[in-house]
């Protein structure tokens, strides 16, 4: 059966936004307990791209809890698909928000995603904040970085990040905070 899924969720994957009927029922398949064609659908989401918007969360939880996320090829499907799905990614960040802070397993997906903000998406600077807040050394550089690339556009960030930089007990990461 776990073959016909993954044989069904390519070939909706090929039909590209003219399956967005079937995002449901592959939503349906990452919550299943056999996770082991998780890459094979958001893949396919991915395919269909904007129109598996709702798909997002689910991704995100897949990811969360998936028994073959540790493998880096996989994370870099999942990274991908999100990108095509939603390819804003201040609103990409706000749509992972409800997840915050984020588990192990999906803090570098976090971190790459904050490493692609431009330096005039200001938009994504309350999720950005929100990564501030977390206990995660990595994801706070990641901010930092981010608020770099933004410069000034980034001003009202900084009491976060001071209060991040303050709470940093980690002084590797405190270091590379302060170096971005």
């Amino acid at each position: 059966q776990k073959e016909v899924r993954t044989e069904a969720a390519k070939a909706l994957g090929q039909l590209g936004p003219k399956a967005a009927s079937a995002v449901p029922h592959l939503v349906k398949l990452l919550q299943t307990k056999d996770c082991g064609n998780n890459d094979v659908v958001v893949e396919a989401l991915g395919k269909i791209g904007p129109k598996a918007v709702s798909a997002i969360s689910p991704i995100f939880r897949s990811i969360q809890y998936g028994c073959d996320y540790h493998y880096n090829s996989i994370r870099n499907i999942n990274l991908k698909s999100l990108q095509v799905i939603e390819p804003n990614l201040s609103r990409l960040l706000s749509h992972l928000r409800p997840s915050f802070p984020p588990k192990p397993f999906h803090t570098d997906i976090v971190a790459d995603l904050m490493g692609k903000i431009g330096p005039k998406d200001t938009r994504a600077l309350p999720s950005i904040q929100e990564v501030l807040k977390t206990k995660d050394g990595s994801l706070k550089v990641a901010a930092a970085k981010a608020l770099g690339r933004m410069g000034a556009n980034a001003a009202s960030a900084i009491p976060f990040l001071l209060k991040a930089l303050n709470k940093e007990k980690n002084h590797y990461y405190h270091e590379k905070i302060l170096a971005e």
